[in-house]
C-alpha cells in the first residue's frame, strides 16, 4: 500500500539509523529538497505566462493603408484578444485569453501538489499537458499572425497591384514562448527524477517495514544487511 508523505518522512530517521541498505531514507531526502523547485516552476511559469501579455503582441508597419510616415502600431496581447489590430476595415484578433486560462491550470495543479506534496502521475501528466497544449497554442498564434492575419486585406489591389501588409510579431511572444519552454523542459526533468526518487522512498520504507517492523532500536545498535541474513 502506497504510503503519504507525512508517513515516508516520519520514517527518514529510522531509516537513516538503522543502516539495513546503503544510502536508505537518501531519495526521501531529495525528494523533499526538490518538491518546493516542483512547485513553483509552475507558478513562476504561470505568471510570466500572464504577464508577457501585457507586452506587444502584434505590429503594422508602413502599408498600402497607411502610407507615408506612418508609425508602426503595436498591440498587446489583451489588446489582440479583445478588440485586435485594425487595417483599414480589416481586423486581425486571436483568442489569447486562452493562455491566461492555461496559466491558471498550471497555478491550481501546482497547489494540489503543495497540498498532497505526492507528485502522482495523473498530476505530473496534465502539468505536462498544459505546458504542451501553451506551446502549440503559440507556435499556431505565430502562424496565423504572420500567414493569416487580414486576409481581407491582402486580397485588396492598390495602385493595380496587390500587396502584403508589413505586420510581425513581437516580444510578448517570444517572451511566453520562452518561460514556456524552459519551464516546461524544467518541469519534465525534474518530475522523472522527483518521480523515481519518490519510488525509491516508498520501497525503502517497505523493505524496513518488512526486515524491522520497525521495533525500537538501542543508541548504540546498528542494522547490516549482513547481519540480517
Amino acid at each position: 500500500m502506497l504510503k503519504t508523505y507525512s508517513e515516508v518522512m516520519s520514517r527518514v530517521p529510522y531509516l537513516q539509523t538503522v543502516k539495513l541498505m546503503p544510502y536508505t531514507g537518501y531519495s526521501a531526502i531529495l525528494y523533499a529538497r526538490w518538491l518546493p523547485c516542483a512547485i513553483l516552476i509552475p507558478i513562476v511559469a504561470a505568471v510570466g505566462i500572464i504577464l508577457s501579455l501585457f507586452l506587444p503582441w502584434f505590429s503594422i508597419g508602413n502599408t498600402a493603408i497607411t502610407a507615408g510616415n506612418a508609425p508602426i502600431s503595436t498591440y498587446t496581447g489583451f489588446q489582440i484578444a479583445s478588440s485586435g489590430a485594425a487595417l483599414g476595415n480589416d481586423t486581425f484578433s486571436f483568442p489569447l485569453w486562452l493562455l491566461v486560462l492555461l496559466g491558471i491550470a498550471l497555478i491550481v495543479f501546482s497547489l494540489f501538489l503543495l497540498r498532497s506534496k505526492i507528485l502522482t502521475p495523473s498530476l505530473k501528466l496534465s502539468i505536462h499537458l498544459t505546458f504542451g497544449f501553451a506551446l502549440l497554442f503559440e507556435i499556431f498564434y505565430l502562424l496565423t499572425s504572420l500567414f493569416g492575419s487580414f486576409s481581407h486585406a491582402r486580397g485588396t489591389l492598390f495602385n493595380g497591384v496587390a500587396y502584403m501588409p508589413a505586420v510581425n510579431v513581437e516580444n510578448g511572444l517570444w517572451v511566453c514562448m520562452l518561460v514556456t519552454v524552459i519551464a516546461g523542459g524544467a518541469c519534465l526533468i525534474l518530475f522523472s527524477n522527483l518521480s523515481w526518487y519518490w519510488t525509491l522512498s516508498q520501497t525503502a520504507v517497505e523493505e524496513v517495514a518488512k526486515r524491522t517492523d520497525f521495533r525500537p532500536i538501542s543508541p548504540d545498535r546498528t542494522y547490516y544487511i549482513s547481519e540480517e541474513k
